[in-house]
């Protein structure tokens, strides 16, 4: 009698005999199926339920029938009206198809530093021959230079010495145009004495030896600043590079050439570089130095070189000697000059005016002084060379390189180094 009655009432519950359970998978299934249906429907959209009416009233057997009989008449109406219209159902898709992506258009080529004849013909064959692929990657486009490429000095024309390059000897001492100034009289025996010192030193061809500025830099409104009386330095040693680029100009130095200059006061270095240059085939000699380059350059230049003063390749590195230097006269030294002459045309940067923005200095540049040419010229061989080597400043501990890897992420500098470049440190 029990047994009976528990068949009845799941019989009443499930209707014809079926559980619950079974009816809401039953359910389930058929309403994946209606909903994939829909997808592909989009006018059965309002005739679904939400999901807050699949509650209990759904179990009861004559509602789901009441509801598959007017789904399926409705989806065949639809069907009906797609086949007589030709349109076929289209696939269903979770998410709406992303737009296409705009289409760019082409940059202008950047303003680019001559480089030398053959690296540019060589460049000119890999990046300008015609792709025969339409699905090929565009080239990828060189770093934008850090400033503009028309703050470097402008391109000069160069003669190529025939026959066997010469060694020029170049120096400048003094400290205003009237050679009379008590100021002078100093300088003026200097540079006598350097005359002397090269006498003994068969190996120099020809002697420039300055005991005033030439008219043509004295007159160049880039210096005007510079030349003013009583600046440091007859305008912070700016006529290192110029004088160098006035002579290549009037074709004095030529291709082929070696170029040494020396200071009037270092005047012992002259002959060990002259020995050196035997040796040695870099395109730079000159001398190195435990002093760190954080320490002697401001801020501002670290700047102009994209970089900070705790740069393990710039800052943390040894800055050498300006005072006394040789340059083998090629495409790369040629290039170098350009941009130390150019650099040096910005008065603020190169003077002892303090950075602009003093956060950007060392912490122990306060303890010193900026070093003008000296500092733009090492920078740019920084730029142009992967290895400077260590620091210590034997005056007091500052940060150093180290162990640290100096080398480590480093790469030429698009506007301010020279690709190519090789230098000796002695």
């Amino acid at each position: 009698m029990d047994q009976r009655r528990r068949r009845r009432h799941s019989s009443e519950e499930g209707g014809s005999g079926m559980c619950p359970s079974r009816t809401f998978l039953l359910v389930a299934v058929l309403g994946c199926n209606i909903v994939l249906f829909v997808y592909n429907f989009p006018g059965l959209v309002g005739v679904v339920p939400s999901v807050t009416q699949f509650n209990s009233s759904w179990l009861d057997k004559k509602e789901v029938s009441d509801l598959l009989q007017k789904l399926e008449d409705r989806i065949k109406r639809l069907e009906q009206q797609r086949s007589s219209s030709g349109i076929a159902p289209s696939a269903p898709s979770p998410s709406a198809p992303a737009p296409p992506a705009p289409t760019k258009e082409p940059k202008e080529a950047s303003q680019i530093v001559p480089t030398p004849a053959t690296q540019t013909t060589q460049a000119s064959e890999t990046t300008t021959a015609p792709s025969t692929s339409t699905s090929a990657s565009p080239p990828v486009e060189p770093p934008p230079p850090s400033a503009p490429i028309a703050s470097l000095a402008p391109d000069i024309a160069v003669r190529t010495r025939e026959g066997a390059g010469k060694l020029h000897l170049l120096s400048h001492r003094s400290c205003s145009q009237d050679q009379s100034a008590k100021c002078n009289q100093g300088f003026i025996k200097e540079m006598a004495s350097m005359d002397k010192e090269a006498n003994t030193a068969p190996e120099i061809d020809e002697r420039h030896l300055y005991t005033s500025l030439p008219d043509e830099l004295m007159n160049d409104p880039r210096w005007q600043t510079h030349v003013k009386p009583g600046v440091r330095g007859r305008g912070y040693w700016f006529w290192k590079a110029a004088l160098s680029r006035m002579l290549l100009s009037q074709g004095v130095l030529q291709l082929g050439d070696e170029l040494l200059y020396v200071d009037a006061d270092s005047m012992g270095m002259m002959k060990h570089i002259i020995r050196m240059r035997g040796n040695h085939k870099e395109d730079v000699i000159l001398a190195a130095q435990p002093h760190c380059e954080h320490v002697w350059t401001k801020g501002d230049i670290f700047q102009r070189f994209g970089t900070t003063w705790d740069s393990l390749h710039y800052g943390l590195t040894q800055q050498p000697k300006a005072q006394a230097w040789l340059m083998r006269l090629n495409e790369r030294t040629l290039k170098l000059l350009q941009i130390w002459e150019g650099l040096m045309t910005d008065f603020h940067l190169v003077s002892d005016e303090p950075s602009r923005n003093k956060a950007l200095d060392g912490p122990w540049f306060k303890r010193k002084e900026n070093r003008h040419d000296q500092s733009i010229l090492s920078m740019i061989l920084k730029a142009s060379v992967a290895k400077s080597g260590s620091c210590k400043e034997p005056d007091f501990p500052c940060d150093r390189l180290g162990s640290k890897d100096e080398t480590a992420g480093w790469q030429v500098h698009p506007e301010l180094g020279v690709p190519g470049l090789t230098v000796k440190y002695f």
